[in-house]
């Protein structure tokens, strides 16, 4: 995620613009872009000056949220306004940006934006003024201004705020002028139907239809048949999907629950390429809320709206965006948890019997055995979700038709996919994030990329794949570190290649890795055994070979151990307060290492970060945040052994307690300091329960000890000394 900063002088222009303004003749002609995106070319966006230049403005771009939408912005200066250069407008061009506001406190609501030209008679032309009523206040209103009459000349906007209250912040957000494109504009398109199980797909085999839509979508398409998430729930899973990279690589887990603004988005890609970049999400975890706003340009962001307003919105931004490079990402969060399917799908899939008639919500309380459902009711649950399954499709098939009746269906590259499956009891267990069964990691993926013949590609293959061959297909870069494949380039060893699954928020830390047809699965901090599948012979996991093949479940298992100790971050500490709901309040979390030294340290906090100090002995965070805020540190510390002290203060209420808990452990250490080190056998990296009780404390956790005599049991000498050299064993 970048951020840009230029300097703003408000100075008395007008005198000096007689020679500079709209319609002047430039001495030589210019090379003119098919389109100014005015946040990247700062030069041509500031206020003018008599020497024929900008001088720049002393404004942050920044990702404003007004509303449901997220777009880059950058706020108006007090008491003034922002000039835009267009050198030489071409037939058909337009001037697109979008307006904003919001009350830092109280007052009147009310303001409006003027866009003008000024001639160099000093002349006014108004163009469009913008009225923002207080219905609107902290929302985004999209401008778009025809340029048509000034064909021939370099013209200079005026974009000014006219505002009867101090406190009324205004915001201008992607400013751009556009010319139509001569060559017919590349689309390209990713679907995330969240939660969706492969084997509900008619295309994959199931045996009823709720999907006529995807399968025939599927026909022009190629199918991947075989193709494994990179971890059981959404956050890690997407992260994983628009980096090429595995969750560990990245640091997307449960643990941090962000994304770092150092890697590379596949949007980022696209947008340095001068596509238009958008982001159509209804789930949390694949918001700005967790840095996935990186490359985008504007994100709507309205919690579980149905698929049919996310197809909406989807057709509105594209409607827009019509003649432009466009990348778009839409999420549709309905076969997601709560179920609660419309109608005609909940009538049509209803079954069973019971307390879920028309909706389900419940699944934290199913999880911790509050509410034990009956036979009848779990038929319940399946028939509600089928119903969402079947309306998420419904909604997509018209999106897909109205691209058709646009005329750009054929030319879009569109990619379907699911973050995740479900489980309905196969296992024993119901909904997604504690297991990594095939039912929650075998997910559908199609690519319909335009130039490409429809197909199935059987051989097994990771959503980390997504990015690089959608950007090699594209003809973009594929950023240097990513470990995902373009699946159309020839490879040696793909099937062979070691594909890993991880992260579990809902449970102690269950890893696997897929090769071939062989799925290893690992349980870290629990005593269970093992297991090992052949997932061609063995498709629902029922058959554990692990002990009779025990030399390929162990080599299996090392390579995941491997793979685990150099992804793992060494240490996490995470601050919370649940208490209360109201005002903003100030946290202070610090950790001091004695016999060592701190490294690769992130903040991750989520509040207003007022005070930050991050160095090789000491750390210091002091974050704003409301009840459900946090403060969250990772780093590593050499030696391991060497000992890390930790205090946490409410700034507020300095002798106010916090409870302390280690690792997974529902035991509470009461007191405003603790002292550990990274090898304490009360530490595991384990989601801690107590978290998911919205607890109030401090909650500490590292590389669990059973990784690591597992590790020591279990390698070679040699990688051994990989791992040494790594930072990870002493």
């Amino acid at each position: 995620m970048r951020v840009k900063k230029i300097q703003f002088f408000n100075i008395l222009m007008i005198p000096f613009l007689l020679v500079f303004l709209t319609g002047c003749p430039s001495e030589s002609p210019e090379i003119v872009p098919r389109s100014i995106d005015y946040f990247q070319d700062m030069d041509l966006m500031g206020n003018p000056t008599a020497e024929l230049a900008f001088k720049p403005l002393d404004i942050e771009i920044e990702d404003i949220k007004l509303g449901g939408e997220t777009r880059k912005a950058v706020r108006f200066p007090r008491q003034g306004e922002i000039f835009v250069k267009i050198p030489m407008v071409e037939e058909g061009s337009v001037f697109t940006c979008a307006i904003g506001c919001k009350m830092e406190t109280y007052g009147n609501p009310d303001c409006w934006f003027n866009f003008s030209r000024q001639l160099p008679s000093l002349v006014v032309t108004e163009l469009e003024t913008v009225w923002v009523r207080e219905s609107i206040v902290s929302s985004w209103y999209y401008v778009e201004i025809n340029l048509e009459e000034y064909v021939g000349l370099e013209i200079m906007l005026t974009i000014e705020p006219n505002i009867k209250s101090p406190s009324l912040l205004t915001y201008l957000a992607n400013p751009r002028y556009k010319i139509p494109e001569t060559m017919e504009p590349k689309r390209t398109i990713m679907i995330c139907i969240d939660t969706l199980r492969a084997d509900k797909v008619g295309a994959y085999g199931a045996g009823s239809i709720l999907t006529p839509n995807l399968d025939n979508f599927a026909q022009d398409s190629v199918r991947y048949a075989n193709c494994e998430t990179a971890s059981p729930w959404t956050f890690p899973s997407c992260a994983a999907t628009v980096t090429g990279l595995y969750p560990g690589q990245i640091g997307a887990d449960s643990v941090t629950e962000m994304l770092r603004e150092e890697e590379t988005t596949i949007a980022e890609v696209f947008f340095d390429a001068g596509y238009r970049t958008a982001s159509i999400v209804n789930n949390t975890y694949v918001s700005a809320n967790v840095g996935m706003f990186q490359g985008y340009e504007y994100m709507s962001h309205v919690p579980q709206n149905p698929a049919g307003g996310q197809v909406d919105l989807a057709l509105e931004w594209i409607d827009r965006h019509f003649n432009e490079d466009i990348f778009l990402y839409i999420h549709l969060f309905d076969p997601h948890v709560p179920y609660a399917p419309p109608e005609p799908f909940l009538s049509t899939y209803r079954k069973g019997y019971g307390q879920f008639e028309t909706e389900f919500d419940m699944p934290n309380e199913v999880r911790a055995g509050e509410v034990i459902l009956t036979d009848g009711e779990k038929d319940q649950l399946r028939g509600l979700y089928d119903g969402e399954v079947a309306y998420s499709d419904a909604e997509l098939g018209r999106f897909i038709n109205e691209l058709k009746s646009l005329g750009i269906y054929e030319d879009t590259a569109i990619i379907i996919f699911s973050d995740h499956g479900e489980e309905f009891w196969e296992h024993g267990a119901f909904e997604h994030g504690h297991a990594v069964y095939e039912e929650v990691t075998h997910v559908p993926l199609m690519m319909k990329l335009p130039g490409i013949p429809p197909g199935i590609f059987e051989t097994r293959m990771s959503l980390i794949d997504v990015m690089p061959t959608c950007l090699a297909w594209a003809g973009l870069p594929v950023p240097e570190r990513v470990v995902g494949l373009d699946l159309f380039a020839e490879h040696d060893d793909l099937d062979t290649r070691l594909m890993f699954i991880e992260d579990c928020i809902h449970a102690t830390e269950r890893r696997a890795c897929v090769q071939g047809d062989w799925k290893q699965i690992v349980y870290f901090g629990e005593s269970r055994e093992p297991e090992l599948y052949n997932l061609a012979s063995d498709p629902e996991e029922l058959s554990n070979r692990f002990l009779t093949r025990m030399d390929l479940g162990e080599s299996l298992m090392r390579q995941l151990l491997m793979y685990s100790a150099q992804t793992s971050v060494g240490f996490h500490a995470r601050m919370y307060n649940f208490e209360g709901y109201g005002t903003p309040e100030k946290y202070q979390l610090v950790a001091t290492v004695t016999g060592g030294e701190f490294s690769d340290i992130i903040n991750a906090s989520n509040g207003v970060v007022i005070a930050e100090a991050l160095e090789s002995d000491l750390i210091v965070v002091q974050v704003e945040f409301g009840a459900t805020g946090y403060i969250s540190l990772d780093f590593n510390v050499t030696p391991e052994d060497a000992t890390i002290t930790f205090t946490a203060e409410y700034i507020d209420e300095p002798s106010k307690d916090f409870d302390w808990y280690l690792g997974a452990s529902d035991e509470s250490i009461v007191g405003t300091g603790l002292s550990v080190t990274m090898v304490d056998e009360r530490i595991s990296m384990s989601y801690p329960t107590a978290r998911l009780t919205n607890s109030h404390g401090v909650y500490l956790w590292s590389i669990p000890p059973s990784l690591m005599d597992e590790i020591e049991t279990m390698i070679t000498p040699e990688e051994r000394a990989s791992l040494d050299a790594l930072g990870y064993l002493h």
